[in-house]
């Protein structure tokens, strides 16, 4: 561990993402990793028009490495330039705290969203090409023919970046190019959607050889509303490969959940979690996306699963709201953001970062959006956090 933590101090560029990641969003285009930002010298890199290994193998992702060992700083990595100089934890770390310093292209992770991007949940702070149900919310709350509640609210932040799937003449090539290259493959991480409902994400699985799934660590994120789709159930694959891991998100409980995670079944996806509990073979984090309607309840959000789950292990808290912008934390006022960094330090290195950035969005905006959501969803959020509002009215 000493090791790469002296290597990130010598060279604060390089990165093991770049050896050992294949990402594509959900518009098709690879990134470093899903918190760089797409980098325009391999804009014709999509997965509509390259194979994942063509891109990662190419000599234009071998110039990046190359500018990452000189230390020179990669423009698209600056989500990680920036925590680091404000907490001295990033994303990069835990690339370091996985992968070690291995410049080899091998054990690679897969991370693609190839099954298309449908989901049954309507997450208030999702983006919307990461679910159908979600952009059909934004199309009737704020629609385009309305330009100044679309200009305010939806085309700064969260306009729609085309999801583009893999065309279906095209899966079975895109299909048969990862396992000719299923050797390099360490990891799978799924993405969509919900992923666990997507036809195609359970036909990959069947066509992974036994052969190489047994070295092959599965994740995937997931809502956990549903274990099933049709005849077919996680709980029949963990035994083929040689860890199934789910990352789950849940950003508050209760009621509270509700409402950010909306229309979640609450009871429903308290029982699926009980349930993949008894299998040994499935190791499961919750990831709580930390944003300002759960900032001021993380202690509580972690106890309250600690407890009635008996979690073995805590909580997550690294991935927080950069946009939409209005619901970031950054935008609190001053002494309640001195609050939350005396209350979390120690605790959550990257919500104590995002806390220390300038404001980018207005808390007018964030109160106006929450209550265009509780009009369309006839379910009212202020009476929930109504001690919160307060708070955040006596402070501006």
């Amino acid at each position: 561990m000493e090791k790469y933590k002296t290597i990130m101090k010598q060279n604060k560029s390089i990165c093991p993402a770049a050896f050992h990641e294949i990402y594509a969003d959900n518009g098709g285009r690879y990134r470093l990793c899903c918190h760089a930002r797409p980098m325009k010298s391999m804009s014709h890199f999509t997965e509509q028009k390259t194979l994942p290994f063509e891109y990662f193998l190419s000599k234009e992702i071998e110039e990046v490495r190359q500018k990452m060992y000189e230390g020179e700083q990669i423009p698209e990595c600056k989500t990680c330039y920036q925590i680091e100089s404000a907490s001295g934890t990033s994303y990069r770390e835990k690339q370091f705290e996985k992968h070690g310093f291995d410049d080899v292209v091998r054990n690679v992770t897969l991370k693609v969203r190839m099954f298309g991007n449908y989901c049954n949940l309507a997450c208030y702070m999702c983006h919307p090409y990461n679910s159908t149900t979600r952009q059909k919310e934004l199309n009737e709350i704020f629609p385009k023919s309305n330009k100044e509640s679309y200009d305010k609210f939806i085309a700064k932040d969260l306009a729609q970046i085309p999801s583009k799937n893999i065309k279906y003449s095209d899966w079975n090539k895109y299909l048969d190019h990862v396992i000719e290259n299923i050797h390099y493959i360490s990891n799978l991480q799924m993405m969509g959607g919900e992923t666990l409902q997507l036809p195609k994400y359970w036909e990959f699985l069947d066509r992974i050889p036994d052969e190489h799934a047994k070295n092959i660590h599965v994740s995937q994120e997931t809502n956990l509303t549903e274990l099933r789709y049709k005849n077919k159930s996680i709980l029949d694959y963990v035994e083929k490969f040689n860890s199934f891991y789910l990352g789950i998100s849940v950003d508050h409980y209760g009621k509270k959940l509700a409402f950010m995670r909306y229309p979640i079944d609450v009871n429903q996806f308290e029982l699926n979690l009980k349930e993949i509990q008894d299998y040994k073979n499935i190791k499961h984090r919750l990831n709580c996306t930390v944003s300002i309607l759960n900032i001021d309840e993380l202690f509580e959000i972690k106890k309250y699963y600690n407890n009635k789950f008996n979690l073995k292990i805590p909580v997550n808290f690294h991935n927080v709201v950069r946009g939409p912008r209005y619901l970031s934390i950054r935008n609190l006022p001053d002494k309640l953001k001195e609050k939350y960094i005396e209350k979390y330090k120690g605790h959550f290195p990257y919500v104590i970062a995002e806390l220390s950035q300038d404001p980018v969005g207005s808390l007018d905006d964030f109160m106006a959006y929450c209550d265009k959501l509780s009009l369309h969803r006839s379910f009212d959020w202020r009476p929930l956090w109504q001690d919160f509002i307060d708070d955040l009215h006596q402070q501006t």
